[in-house]
């Protein structure tokens, strides 16, 4: 037996003991809690948290079917995809010199390659709510805490149900789960994979997104409704595990890996500058396999699309939700969401038409924010959004050249960023400090022009301040987003996640 099939086996059997163990102690009146505690720190730990996630995505079994009369003008499947913790530098299409993205660079071939796709915010809810919204998450209230999608915003899945698509979703992060909203719009909805950090999913991602196409697809349809399917893949995310058919690193035997639940130590360590270089790179190493594994199951969903013969009539968008810092500033930053440099913000996004009829780089800055408005202008669809808003349809190049691009965040001070052609600010709000790059020259930010260029930075700041002034305006008048009461268990999983201290 193979050691990918050897561990496969080990991971079922830990599921089925992980189940057997909670029914037991259900029977004896033991909550979740108490089951929590008793496997917490075992090989059990990471498969109860997915049979937590089994339990609770059986919520979404009564969920209405999608019935609304077809609206658009295109009857086209749409499949997006989306990597958790992604580095557009770390992909061989965007520059990397390893091979660690052969299926993704075989799309990008077919497809328009957002050369300079910025994040709204450099961690997972708000970047999400800003890519199933098409408003920045600021505008929302997103800032600096994991809050409930309010149920009266619009959101790609319900718009795409309501003008009459099925629609599909497989996600395998707590922060992207029916506790926070984002599974609203979804026919069918599966949270299992968001185990935690111990858990490694894509290879069920792949399975349930295709059993997904079959059911959705299939033939009581009658070919009459194309489908939406949205797969979420989140191996990337802290730990980086080195993969067997992946290995970059010559071997590391020092103290300081990636492993459970010391990420927080980890990311102190690299602070004060005590991970030695070795220990960096074997980091770096183990990202990039985590990477690569991640690639050949989205390749093996892409090759599913092809079989069922899919491929050429969908449009298919792929896309990460925030970047990683891998201890290669001054800083020493290791992690996400604390900072609003390249590394956090730059991330992939590829938009594949049907028949692969436009294809090729563009190179204006674009906005995470834009891919809902960029589908249902595809498909015909009318916007739900709010008239007028920052986003744009990304295949509408003439209103995208001389746009600027926002982002900011709220964790561990506050900072914002704005793209505008080659420039970008970051202004640190705490230690009233602005930055200026010209990130076309100087891609890592390693050369501050902001004493060079003070009209730049003037004019930069005036675009901060103006776009401040429209996300107060957005948020006036409504209510403020709330965060979901959160389970013990649930709070533990966010720490090994390295969000919760």
């Amino acid at each position: 037996m193979s050691r990918i099939a050897a561990g496969r086996a080990k991971w079922v059997l830990l599921v089925i003991v992980a189940a057997g163990i909670a029914l037991g102690i259900v029977a004896l009146g033991l909550g979740p809690a108490r089951i929590g505690e008793i496997v917490r720190g075992t090989e059990l730990d990471a498969a109860f948290r997915v049979v937590q996630g089994s339990l609770r995505s059986r919520m979404r079994e009564a969920a209405p079917v999608c019935t609304g009369e077809f609206a658009g003008q295109r009857k086209t499947p749409v499949v997006l995809i989306a990597i958790d913790t992604i580095r557009a530098d770390r992909l061989g299409f965007l520059g990397h010199d390893r091979d660690t993205s052969p299926a993704l660079d075989a799309l990008a071939r077919d497809s328009l390659v957002y050369r300079r796709a910025i994040s709204a915010a450099p961690w997972t809810t708000p970047a999400f709510v800003g890519i199933f919204t098409g408003q920045h998450p600021g505008a929302l209230g997103f800032e600096g805490e994991a809050l409930i999608l309010p149920g009266d915003v619009p959101v790609l899945a319900q718009a795409l149900c309501e003008a009459g698509w099925r629609t599909a979703g497989v996600v395998s992060h707590t922060y992207l789960g029916i506790r926070y909203g984002f599974d609203r719009g979804f026919e069918r909805w599966d949270e299992r994979n968001a185990g935690g950090h111990l858990h490694i999913s894509s290879e069920s991602i792949t399975d349930l997104a295709l059993d997904f196409v079959d059911e959705i697809s299939g033939a009581e349809t009658e070919g009459e409704r194309p489908f939406f399917l949205f797969a979420h893949y989140f191996d990337p995310h802290y730990d980086y595990r080195e993969h067997a058919d992946h290995i970059y690193s010559k071997g590391y035997a020092g103290p300081h890996k990636s492993e459970s639940d010391n990420f927080n130590q980890l990311v102190k360590l690299a602070a004060k500058g005590e991970l030695d270089e070795a220990a960096v790179q074997h980091l770096r190493d183990s990202y990039d396999s985590e990477i690569a594994y991640t690639d050949a199951e989205i390749g093996r969903l892409i090759a599913g699309l092809k079989a069922r013969g899919l491929y050429d009539s969908s449009l298919i968008v792929v896309l990460g939700d925030h970047g990683e810092m891998l201890v290669e500033r001054p800083e020493r930053l290791l992690g996400h969401g604390m900072a609003v440099y390249q590394g956090l913000l730059h991330v992939p996004l590829l938009i594949k038409l049907p028949g692969t009829e436009r294809v090729g780089p563009i190179t204006h800055p674009v906005s995470t924010t834009d891919v809902m408005p960029t589908v249902l202008d595809f498909l015909g669809v009318a916007s739900p959004g709010p008239a007028g808003g920052a986003s744009r349809s990304l295949l509408r190049e003439d209103r995208l050249a001389e746009r600027p691009v926002f982002a900011q965040t709220r964790r561990d001070g506050i900072r914002d960023a704005v793209v505008e052609g080659d420039w970008k600010l970051i202004r640190d709000t705490v230690r009233k400090r602005s930055e200026l790059y010209d990130i076309s020259k100087d891609p890592n930010e390693e050369d501050d022009l902001a004493w060079r260029h003070p009209e730049v930075v003037a004019r930069l700041e005036a675009r901060l301040t103006g776009w401040h002034d429209e996300l107060a305006r957005s948020r006036d008048g409504r209510p403020s987003a709330i965060a979901p009461e959160l389970s013990e268990e649930e709070i533990e999983q966010l720490r090994g996640l390295g969000y919760v201290e």
